[in-house]
Parts: structure tokens; C-alpha cells; sequence
């Protein structure tokens, strides 16, 4: 009896934690320590199929399974090596060309999680999008060019 209340116990913050991951709006995904996706929120991967597909694959089996080219796959891989060799966050800005030809901009960190002996275990990755910020910048720089 007392097992079964905990596993229902432990079943029970699973789920709280994973409903507070999948309603943070923005981009989270975490990271094994081999750079596998073990977790992936909707805001990150809409489709729940490729969600599905993506867990205990890395960059470049999503991109293997796009047919795109693998540059995606190395930027991400180095920018993970990073956080695992400093222990540091690593932020950087990823433009996205939409269908319509306009720009999206996200800006993305990577921050790494810590076990008691202070080794990197696991990694998140996040992403806000601040196109409306960097459209703002792009005019702003455009017009203090013409205005010069």
C-alpha cells in the first residue's frame, strides 16, 4: 500500500513538473550528457510526432531527418561542448528566414546542470523570441545610417 501511494506520489510531481515545462512559453529542451534531447516542450517542437521522434536522438539525426545539410547540427554541438568544457551558460542569437521571406529572430542559452560532485549532468536550452527587439535595432541602426 505504501509503495503504491509512491508511486502515485512521484507520478503526481512528474506531471506537475512537466505541465509547468510544457506552459513556459518559450523554447526548453533538455540535454543528456551525450547532447540527446531528453525532454522537449511544445513551444520548442510544435509537431508532438517529431517531439516524440527527437528524445534520445541529437541535432543531426533532426536534421538527417529534414535532408538538410548538418551546419545546424555542428553550431549546436560546439556551443554544447562549450557549456560542458567552461561549466558556463553560452547565449548566442539565431535568425529564422520564415516562408514569407521575413526574419525571426530567438535568442537562445544553453546552461548547464550540476550533480553534488559539481559535473555537468545535464543541459537546458532555451529560447525567447526577441524579433520584435531586433526589428526594433535593425531600424534604429538603419536610420542613424541614413541620418549620418
Amino acid at each position: 500500500m505504501q509503495k503504491l501511494k509512491l508511486n502515485e506520489s512521484l507520478v503526481k510531481q512528474r506531471d506537475f513538473y512537466e505541465q509547468i515545462l510544457n506552459g513556459i512559453p518559450n523554447d526548453i529542451a533538455v540535454f543528456d550528457s551525450n547532447h540527446k534531447y531528453i525532454f522537449i516542450n511544445p513551444n520548442g517542437v510544435k509537431d508532438a510526432e517529431l517531439r516524440n521522434f527527437l528524445i534520445g536522438k541529437d541535432d543531426f539525426d533532426y536534421c538527417k531527418l529534414k535532408g538538410t545539410s548538418d551546419e545546424l547540427a555542428k553550431k549546436r554541438r560546439t556551443i554544447y561542448n562549450t557549456v560542458l568544457e567552461t561549466g558556463s551558460i553560452v547565449e548566442w542569437e539565431d535568425e529564422h528566414i520564415q516562408q514569407d521571406g521575413t526574419s525571426r529572430y530567438v535568442l537562445r542559452k544553453m546552461s548547464p546542470l550540476f550533480n553534488e560532485n559539481k559535473e555537468v549532468v545535464m543541459v537546458i536550452g532555451y529560447g525567447v523570441d526577441i524579433t520584435s527587439r531586433k526589428r526594433s535595432e535593425i531600424n534604429l541602426i538603419q536610420a542613424n545610417e541614413e541620418n549620418y
